[in-house]
């Protein structure tokens, strides 16, 4: 169901680095009357830019991940690493016994803005080839920020930094076995699901009245088709992103002069995933044919 977002439409826009007000608008602890599919769309619809829009999408994927974390919470799933090949050759270390993480990660969005409350970190453990994901403090002991030294090309005011951790304790109320198909795979999807839907909301606002019925009618299916969703890409969720990705190209050129200059630049965070999804198609469609 495509969520009433005219009341949004007349509030003010929220842009970084208001933190305060960020924090605010994210999806509460427990059951809200509203989907995490629709708080995507609707924080969206609230942000002054596409950076803002990307984050608030993804901080709803991380609740995926920890449903039970703190509404006001900001996060970070953390997996890069520079040169990996495999995620079990991953550097990062867990040790069993003294419970603390040792290694680096290479991508982990605010932490040189020290805005993030949690490290959610997929990491190796020590002698073995098995993956866990741990929960670790931002302010925790150990923790090294190196800011990168690289403009990004898109969303830029959501810079990432690479993390070092040396020993760095781990927090007592999560961990997670077989962590890379029980978490790691379905973030994937549900981060490509919410920052696509925020960035819809975004759109949506900065089009004129009679364009977002438009818009509404196509992403009307995506919506219905998440509610009962697995959390795996299938050939239905490749159809409708790429019919969405698509419906908002052609919309494009009803934006303001402002606006489209904004999504012809940061629109490459979905060309991406749309990359992807073409990868995935071929893939399907290898299967269907055996």
């Amino acid at each position: 169901m495509w969520p009433e977002l005219s009341q949004y439409a007349e509030m003010p826009v929220i842009g970084i680095p208001d933190w305060t007000t960020i924090r605010q608008q994210l999806p509460p602890t427990g059951t809200s009357g509203l989907s995490l599919a629709e708080w995507a769309l609707i924080c969206g619809a609230r942000a002054d830019s596409l950076s803002l829009a990307f984050l608030w999408g993804y901080q709803v994927a991380m609740r995926r991940v920890d449903a039970a974390m703190s509404s006001q919470n900001l996060s970070a799933w953390c997996v890069s690493e520079s040169g990996l090949s495999s995620l079990r050759a991953m550097v990062t270390e867990f040790d069993p016994v003294a419970k603390t993480v040792t290694g680096r990660k290479s991508h982990v969005m605010l932490m040189a803005q020290q805005q993030l409350d949690w490290l959610y970190v997929l990491t190796r453990v020590r002698d073995t080839e098995s993956l866990v994901a741990v929960k670790i403090s931002a302010a925790a002991e150990g923790i090294v920020v190196i800011p990168s030294q690289k403009t990004q090309p898109f969303v830029a005011q959501v810079p990432h930094a690479a993390v070092t951790f040396t020993n760095t304790p781990i927090a007592s109320d999560f961990y997670v076995d077989n962590a890379h198909a029980v978490l790691n795979r379905p973030f994937r999807f549900w981060e490509d699901c919410y920052v696509s839907l925020a960035f819809v909301g975004w759109f949506w606002r900065r089009l004129p009245v009679n364009s977002r019925l438009v818009l509404e009618q196509s992403v009307a299916p995506w919506l219905s088709y998440l509610a009962t969703a697995d959390q795996e890409y299938d050939a239905r969720h490749l159809r409708h992103s790429s019919a969405l990705f698509e419906e908002l190209d052609v919309l494009a050129s009803n934006l303001p002069a402002d606006a489209a200059t904004q999504w012809q630049q940061d629109k490459m965070l979905l060309i991406l995933g749309e990359r992807a999804r073409a990868a995935l198609r071929v893939r399907f469609s290898k299967s269907a044919e055996r």
